[in-house]
């Protein structure tokens, strides 16, 4: 980060950061009751933030129509449609009003959950949209991931079998931090890990006249991204997540890649060799996440989609192909989860709460229709942030670093539950808008390209 001395304090910034890290230490807020109080205190913050023209940075139309479907499919399941639209299983309630969803009360939280998360990505656009604003809130999370990943490593120390004084219920000997489950600390971790790499990287990236050097005050400016880093990365080392491991080397690799075809020009071919080089890898290693049970089994390595996950798959898929193009509702995992136990899975699937596959789930929950229009809407918001920080002449390392966190997520989220965390899903939420704000910032300040 440059010498921003003389920027002022944003509260709004300050707040997210603080309402984002205040969900990590309540458990990743991964309760009802916590989800919908955080989900409420969301939305109220943007209604604030709007009505005070912070929230400059619409989305484009085909991502706000994309939500609403996602939305619609979400309120049609919960209607009372009955026969033959209503799930079957409805049968065995009698009297009850029949519907797609099996869990039309969860499924009537997770909407108010996704409004929430959609309030929070209106709100990093807003304050990505202009450069203080975006600078701050890089910065106050930078240092939000210095406090918490200090305080997890000491917690560790301390009582590695305990968090906040009870008895872990797994993951005993893992760093965990906050979370109940080590690889979704794993998932934190590893984004906050990239968002210092790619940060560390802005002396490199900015423009320089013919002949001049990379400055020592430069590189001091950044302490505050230097420190997360040196704490970030053995938290996610003691996490032992091997899927956080992986993806953050996709996340960086995918991040070397875009910056340096940023980077690059037309005649600079040593540069565009490179940028395919760190792609090529980055999907190689997103890859082998999902299919290296041979690869690794030959070289004597362990699996990072072990057989527990494969079983998972085998298992779901009979359920989704039976109702592909409906789903079971969202926030129904309990419901299909029963659905699908067999005498041969019940064993693995019997205390499980997520799918451990994001992609699958959503399948599962909404079908098809529901769980492409969800892909699409944020595919689209990612497209979108990459073409307009690459036409950037500034703060193209923190466009890059909030791309890098979406590798992250969307690489682990193929093996592991993080968006099932209510607090991660809102982090990511927040990048994502941090990102998609910076890019979508008016002309000032872009370059040729």
């Amino acid at each position: 980060m440059p010498n921003d001395s003389g920027l002022k304090v944003d509260p709004f910034a300050l707040i997210l950061a603080v309402l984002l890290y205040a969900e990590h230490l309540i458990f990743g807020a991964n309760s009802r009751d916590l989800a919908l109080t955080f989900a409420v205190v969301q939305l109220l913050l943007f209604a604030v933030l709007a009505l005070m023209g912070r929230i400059a940075q619409a989305p484009p139309k085909s991502v706000a129509i994309l939500f609403a479907v996602v939305l619609a499919i979400g309120l049609f399941s919960i209607l009372p449609l009955g026969p033959p639209l209503a799930h079957p299983f409805w049968t065995y309630v009698p009297g009850a009003p029949a519907s797609i969803s099996l869990d039309p009360v969860n499924t009537r939280v997770e909407l108010i959950k996704l409004l929430g998360l959609g309030a929070v990505f209106l709100i990093g656009a807003g304050l990505g949209s202009n450069r203080e604003s975006s600078e701050r809130l890089a910065l106050y999370l930078a240092l939000g991931g210095v406090l918490y990943c200090g305080w997890a490593f000491i917690a560790s120390v301390l009582s590695p079998t305990t968090i906040f004084g009870v008895p872990r219920p797994y993951g005993v000997g893992r760093l965990s931090g906050s979370f109940l489950s080590p690889n979704s600390a794993g998932t934190l971790f590893a984004s906050l890990t990239a968002v210092s790499l790619m940060i560390l990287l802005r002396p490199v990236m900015r423009p320089r006249k013919s002949g001049e050097r990379t400055r020592l005050d430069e590189w001091v400016a950044l302490w505050p991204y230097g420190l997360l880093l040196l704490l970030a990365l053995p938290c996610l080392l003691l996490s032992t997540s091997r899927g956080g491991l992986l993806s953050l080397v996709a996340a960086a690799l995918f991040g070397l890649a875009y910056l340096t075809w940023i980077k690059s020009s037309k005649q600079s071919l040593t540069a565009g060799f490179a940028a395919v080089v760190c792609l090529l890898a980055g999907v190689g290693l997103a890859v082998f996440l999902v299919s290296g049970d041979q690869t690794a089994s030959r070289l004597g390595q362990t699996d990072p989609l072990n057989n527990d996950r494969l079983q998972l798959i085998a298992a779901y898929w009979p359920t989704f192909k039976a109702s592909p193009w409906l789903g079971y509702g969202l926030g129904s995992f309990r419901a299909f989860n029963f659905a699908s136990m067999t005498l041969g899975n019940s064993l693995a699937l019997s205390h499980l709460g997520a799918a451990h596959n994001v992609y699958l789930q959503w399948l599962l929950q909404e079908g098809v229709p529901g769980a492409l229009a969800m892909f699409a809407c944020v595919g689209i918001v990612l497209v979108l942030t990459a073409r307009g920080v690459a036409r950037r002449s500034t703060q193209q390392a923190l466009g890059a670093a909030c791309l890098a966190v979406a590798v992250v997520f969307a690489v682990h989220g193929m093996v592991d539950f993080a968006f099932e965390e209510p607090s991660l899903a809102a982090f990511f939420s927040a990048i994502l808008g941090l990102g998609y704000g910076i890019a979508e910032r008016p002309a000032a300040g872009r370059s040729r390209r």
